[in-house]
């Protein structure tokens, strides 16, 4: 039997690592019921009170970019666990994450029927047949992009429609570092960041065993940083494989989380915007690869380990060409880019006109 970790340590994290989630999710969903009622010409909505370091950097970008470019009164409205009514907005923006994993994110696309909807850089899950209903919802959006081919065939496949009716693009989430004051902090050297989550696989025990030699070998000679996306991440890492890190950092906003892994010198995500974020930071890495949302970069990047196929023994290794890890973040960057090429120009052409 699988060893399930234990939700109840969640209350034993210390304060430090509690003021993230208090300062920035609490009083944040609080101003977004404020700006809710308020209205405005357009909503952003999205998973981005969740307590998820890179669903909050995506609400950021989209956020920062509109308001660039388009002369609108935008909101960020990050909370899908409550009842929303977002009848005072003329339009919705649902941008980046994953549309439908569980029946609270789905409340997303019932709250926007009002409302004129664009949706862009989704992903859209395996179980999307379940909830083929709400997906159709979106139908008639002006303005449909997917993060990844398998998020578009099955749009396509709800909505019947041909494969130039919805855009692949990228994550909106790779443009993060355009939005952001640009810092060169110093390179810590000799150090691995390391950002991972717990597994719920057949193959745990073989994941946690591969972790901890991996964990143990790379220690001797490096000193490993663990930075969080989640306060669950500190809990997992803190259970199974505190003795090896240096540090163990506390939950940081968008903003610190990238400049802590631009001050490293390798890294190893297992997160998908983990992921992007050592990309952006052009740092060598090897991406842990756990679900199918990191399929293409992990692909890209070469120096990947599947987690569904770990056997325990397998040890880690990194792509340091940093032209190629270049390379791959420009190409990214460009895809992302067209979300906002394809906003822009609908508002111009179908609103300011």
């Amino acid at each position: 039997m699988m060893e399930k970790l234990d939700i109840k340590k969640w209350t034993n994290l210390p304060l430090s690592d509690s003021t993230y989630w208090i300062s920035k999710l609490a009083l944040g969903t609080f101003k977004d019921y404020l700006y809710t009622k308020i209205g405005g010409d357009i909503v952003i909505y999205g998973s981005y009170r969740t307590g998820n370091v890179g669903d909050l950097a995506i609400g950021n970008v989209i956020s920062k970019m509109l308001k660039k470019n388009l002369p609108f009164d935008s909101h960020m409205n990050g909370n899908i666990t409550w009842k929303q009514n977002l009848s005072k907005y003329q339009y919705s923006i649902l941008g980046g994450g994953q549309l439908y994993y569980s029946n609270t994110t789905n409340k997303k696309l019932k709250e926007i029927r009002n409302t004129t909807s664009l949706v862009l850089g989704v992903g859209i899950g395996y179980r999307y047949k379940k909830y083929e209903e709400e997906l159709r919802y979106l139908e008639e959006s002006p303005v449909v992009t997917v993060r990844d081919n398998k998020s578009a065939e099955r749009l396509i496949c709800v909505f019947n429609k041909c494969k130039d009716d919805v855009k692949v693009t990228a994550c909106p989430g790779f443009l993060f570092d355009k939005i952001i004051e640009e810092k060169k902090p110093s390179k810590i050297e000799g150090s691995i960041g390391v950002s991972i989550r717990d597994v719920k696989t057949k193959n745990r025990r073989d994941v946690l065993s591969f972790l901890k030699q991996n964990f143990k070998r790379l220690s001797k000679d490096y000193d490993l940083f663990f930075i969080p996306f989640t306060l669950m991440d500190i809990v997992f890492i803190k259970k199974y494989f505190k003795k090896y890190f240096k540090k163990i950092l506390h939950l940081q906003n968008p903003e610190d989380t990238y400049h802590t892994i631009q001050q490293m010198e390798m890294m190893i995500p297992m997160r998908f915007h983990s992921s992007i974020f050592s990309l952006l930071a052009e740092k060598p890495m090897c991406i842990l690869h756990y679900f199918e949302k990191m399929d293409d970069i992990s692909n890209d990047i070469g120096s990947s380990l599947h987690i569904e196929k770990i056997k325990g023994s397998e040890e880690m290794f990194f792509n340091k060409d940093k032209q190629k890890i270049r390379n791959i973040k420009e190409k990214y960057q460009k895809k992302a880019m067209i979300n906002f090429d394809m906003i822009n120009e609908y508002f111009k052409e179908v609103v300011l006109e």
